[in-house]
């Protein structure tokens, strides 16, 4: 169990950026000076590192080590705003992403993986790539995306979205009120400039293209 600590902090966000081929990625950390342990947050759709700027601190503040990639086109990292890449690009920047972290922690600080609404999806995705091979000691999925399309849709309307290729955006109907009723976050939510509220079309098949990773992979 974390044991809080009383005081508030000293601790601040620094920012990592790795290269994935012409691509910079950034990496947002929380560090305490002897971390025990380290979390590994995948964040959702429309929220970047930025959103956990009083979490990573309270963590950090409690010795735990706080890490979350910004998605590619999402925050401050490169690549196409609101255009979610294929889940071979995806899941290949998770992978560079954990490994940078194991790397820069001690390699035995435990590791723990948190994936926060789509961010589960994420996660459960990278967790049955082959490919994937990076030490964690625990995963947490904080989310009601995992396998959400395929239990929501036809097997009609999954076949559209598989064949979508539009780059015509569409508003993925996310409101500050559906996550919140503190108006400080609300508003926060509500005025961030680097939250994604539209996302294209063909972003939505490379999201099923993300869930058939570990759905197909149930009984396995």
């Amino acid at each position: 169990m974390l044991e809080l600590k009383a005081s508030p902090s000293n601790v601040r966000r620094e920012i990592r950026k790795i290269r994935q081929g012409t691509v910079e990625l950034a990496i947002h950390t929380w560090l305490p000076e002897n971390p025990k342990a380290a979390v590994f947050y995948f964040h959702g759709l429309q929220s970047h590192a930025g959103w956990i700027w009083e979490a990573g601190r309270q963590f950090a503040n409690n010795d735990v080590a706080v890490f979350v990639l910004d998605r590619r086109g999402c925050g401050i990292s490169d690549g196409e705003r609101g255009d979610i890449p294929s889940v071979e690009v995806i899941v290949e920047d998770y992978i560079v992403a954990l490994k940078w972290v194991r790397n820069f922690i001690n390699k035995k600080t435990p590791l723990c993986l948190f994936g926060h609404c789509l961010g589960g999806s994420f996660m459960a995705a990278v967790m049955h790539h082959p490919e994937f091979n990076v030490r964690y000691d625990s995963a947490i999925f904080c989310s009601t995306w995992l396998g959400k399309l395929h239990s929501s849709l036809s097997e009609k309307e999954l076949a559209q979205l598989y064949a979508e290729d539009s780059m015509e955006l569409w508003d993925a109907g996310l409101h500050s009120a559906d996550f919140t009723d503190y108006p400080q976050y609300r508003d926060f939510i509500d005025t961030d400039d680097l939250a994604i509220r539209k996302i294209t079309k063909r972003s939505r098949r490379s999201l099923a293209e993300v869930e058939r990773m570990y759905v197909n992979a149930q009984g396995e």
